[in-house]
């Protein structure tokens, strides 16, 4: 039942790409400040009328983060309008006051909102704008609190 379901549908993403030629359905693309707030390198999917799904990686100072998101791109000709939401999953090694290495895992909530050039008809990609993250701080329940940080982001990338 399995080798059949997997059968189908590896013959529906061979059609889908041999049928469907019209425009790239995915990308990659690198963002300098944005979700990952240093850098990330992205993997992006069109999924259909504009609506994207994106999910990226990014290693700095002892911190792995990795920002997903889904989104929106309005507009038919070169110049866009882009507007995404999702969350920043970040995990981070520390050393405590008594000197102890420790992880700590976080999640943020983080969005996109900005401009994006890409040629209806092209490959290549640029993005500018804003992102924020909305996270709570704090070491124990009584002194945390919600924080918000706007940021700004650019980046580039080619679609195949």
């Amino acid at each position: 039942m399995i080798k059949i379901l997997f059968g189908i549908i590896l013959a529906f993403f061979i059609a889908s790409q041999v049928f469907c030629q019209d425009r790239p359905k995915n990308g990659a693309f690198i963002e300098i400040g944005g979700s990952s707030i240093l850098y990330s390198l992205n993997f992006e999917r069109s999924f259909t009328k504009g609506i994207n799904g994106r999910i990226g990686v990014s290693f700095f100072d002892n911190t792995f983060s990795s920002p997903v998101l889904i989104g929106k791109v309005f507009g038919k000709s070169n110049h866009h309008f882009e507007l995404d939401g999702g969350f920043l999953y970040a995990n981070s090694r520390f050393t405590d006051s008594q000197f102890i290495s420790q992880r700590r895992n976080t999640f943020f909530v983080t969005g996109f909102v900005g401009y994006r050039y890409q040629r209806p008809d092209g490959k290549f990609f640029f993005r500018s704008g804003g992102t924020f993250l909305w996270f709570v701080w704090g070491e124990d329940s009584k002194d945390r609190s919600w924080n918000f940080m706007p940021w700004p982001s650019i980046g580039c990338g080619y679609l195949f």
